[in-house]
């Protein structure tokens, strides 16, 4: 991507280094490959989600390489720990200088995004942190911190994106990371309108305003939170944040058209809301300017409106008491479908020495589907069976029941990504049925990457896979319109790789590519027993003229319905 000097928001990077410790080597040649890794797979992320293919812009010099500002810190390495705390209460409004001059050169240019990396080993246990629109994010070198998915999830912030934990969101493979906010849709609609992300938005002419109507009930387990919104430059998008680890969770969102408009946001996640919890609405309007947090952030008491709690039945009695003990209750109180809904996280003990106590004693699950908002579920060393009752729980992101008495999963509609842990199970117990797809065998494989590009010898294809099962290869399709009839080019079978854990990298030569033409390339595995599953759909973007000189090499990964 051409960088644009002239443009006023912009990316720049700070390499920090204690008083009394020598550079590393070669970091600003790390940090340049970092830095456009990042920015095409923020490239990739809008082009996925059918938006423009467009990224933000970073300073550059006259050979279109990184700009890195060195820095050598006021603190030597024995008490940068503590000045790399005190640097970090920064991004929440209390500044304290890690550096000579850091507050210059935090205000020197006031719009810049400044990328501060700290070339330390030590420290608090997290790779970095950046606060929301605060245009300032850190990332510690040491301890393997150092690489283009943490720069990027840290840009993420600072651009405005939360941890998103919606629903209706649409999540496509990223091949340039793995990170969930660079594969979300929510994300990509919001980076749409972003300033740093587009060069011609016009300034904003007046403030968002909003106000809170009383919320009502939504039966049985939901609850409608409204809102009236305005702002005189036009509405683009509305997201409602509540309270989670880490600082929030945007847990519903809305595209806005007009001047003004009544949102509504219907959620089952009560437990987030419930004690005197505080909802935020976030507003960003058609010039890209985002309403300020803390003056949209409402008090809420939904208890009025909602009917009298149910008390449900848990009837193994050990996973009741798990159930009371995470939720604060007194032993033997009953547990109501509102206090389901305040769970989270269910785990019992891990530890060796107690593996004899009622909690890795569970037999039944039975109850466990009233707690629709639960997303981490850790029943480890137990007596399970049947785990039929967590087929209703659709915000579970981890299942984690190893050691049980499981014989049959049933994992139909789940986005499962990580495919290890289930074929760890079968290579050691090969009678376990594993079901991914309703009426039949789990899918062969598990894909994360498809790009194509030209090169003198044709158009090259390169794939990814995570896990393959049953796999026997693979055929390739081409067509020279998205719509268009899809026929074979590979007239052999691509070998797969059976079945395995371990990723494995694929590139296979289309030889017969005409130049200047655009092609769509299909991918489709092929199981041993004769089934078949597309996987993805690429456009190759750029035409090759008949030398074989690429003008544009850009690829989009899209997934099968």
């Amino acid at each position: 991507f051409a960088q644009d000097d002239s443009l006023e928001y912009v990316v720049r990077l700070y390499y920090v280094v204690p008083s009394d410790q020598e550079p590393t080597p070669d970091i600003d040649v790390t940090l340049n490959e970092m830095i456009k890794k990042a920015q095409l797979a923020f490239a990739e992320l809008m082009e996925n989600h059918e938006f423009d293919r467009k990224t933000f812009a970073y300073e550059t010099d006259a050979d279109g390489n990184a700009v890195v500002h060195h820095v050598v810190g006021a603190a030597n390495a024995a008490s940068f720990y503590d000045k790399y705390a005190a640097a970090l209460e920064a991004i929440y409004g209390r500044y304290t200088p890690i550096v000579d001059d850091m507050e210059a050169i935090i205000d020197e240019h006031p719009p810049f995004i400044n990328i501060i990396i700290f070339d330390y080993d030590e420290g608090p246990n997290l790779c970095g942190e950046a606060g929301r629109n605060s245009r300032i994010a850190f990332v510690k070198l040491g301890g393997g911190c150092l690489n283009h998915h943490v720069m990027a999830h840290e840009l993420a912030h600072v651009f405005g994106l939360w941890h998103y934990n919606i629903v209706d969101d649409v999540l496509i493979p990223n091949s340039y990371t793995h990170e969930s906010m660079l594969r979300s849709f929510r994300s990509a609609e919001w980076l749409n309108i972003s300033r740093y992300f587009n060069t011609d938005l016009k300034n904003s002419t007046g403030p968002t305003t909003t106000h809170m109507l009383p919320p009502l009930a939504s039966p049985p387990n939901a609850v409608r939170l409204r809102f009236e919104v305005a702002d005189p430059d036009g509405l683009y998008i509305a997201q409602l944040v509540v309270a989670a680890p880490g600082g929030g969770d945007v847990i519903a969102s809305k595209r806005l058209q007009g001047n003004k408009a009544i949102v509504e946001f219907e959620t089952t996640k009560l437990g987030l809301i419930l004690d005197g919890g505080i909802v935020t609405i976030l507003v960003v309007d058609e010039t890209g300017d985002i309403a300020d947090f803390h003056s949209n952030s409402y008090p809420i008491d939904i208890t009025p409106v909602l009917p009298p709690p149910e008390i449900i039945s848990i009837p193994d009695q050990n996973l009741a008491a798990i159930v009371r003990k995470t939720l604060g209750l007194t032993e033997n109180s009953d547990i109501t479908q509102l206090d389901m809904l305040k769970l989270t996280t269910l785990k019992n003990s891990e530890k060796p020495e107690k593996r004899n106590i009622p909690e890795h004693q569970i037999t039944d699950l039975t109850g466990i589907k009233h707690a629709l908002n639960l997303k981490y579920l850790y029943l480890w060393n137990n007596q399970i069976r049947d785990i039929t009752s967590i087929v209703a729980l659709k915000q579970l992101e981890v299942v984690d029941l190893r050691n049980n008495q499981i014989s049959s999963l049933y994992l139909q509609g789940n986005p499962i990504e990580n495919r290890k842990p289930l074929l760890e199970l079968l290579e050691k117990n090969p009678d376990v049925k594993i079901y991914l797809k309703w009426g039949g065998e789990p899918l062969p494989v598990t894909l994360s990457h498809f790009r194509a590009e030209h090169t003198n010898a044709g158009v090259i294809l390169k794939w990814t896979t995570e896990s393959e099962v049953d796999n026997a290869g693979f055929f390739i399709y081409r067509s020279e319109t998205k719509d268009g009839e899809f026929k074979v080019v590979n007239p052999t079978m691509i070998q797969g790789a059976g079945t395995t854990g371990e990723r494995n990298e694929y590139t296979w030569t289309d030889t017969t590519a005409k130049p200047n033409t655009v092609y769509y390339y299909r991918i489709e595995d092929v199981s041993h027993a004769g089934m078949r599953k597309q996987l993805a759909t690429v456009r190759l973007r750029g035409l090759v003229s008949a030398s074989g000189k690429l003008t544009t090499r850009w690829a989009g990964l899209r997934k099968q319905n």
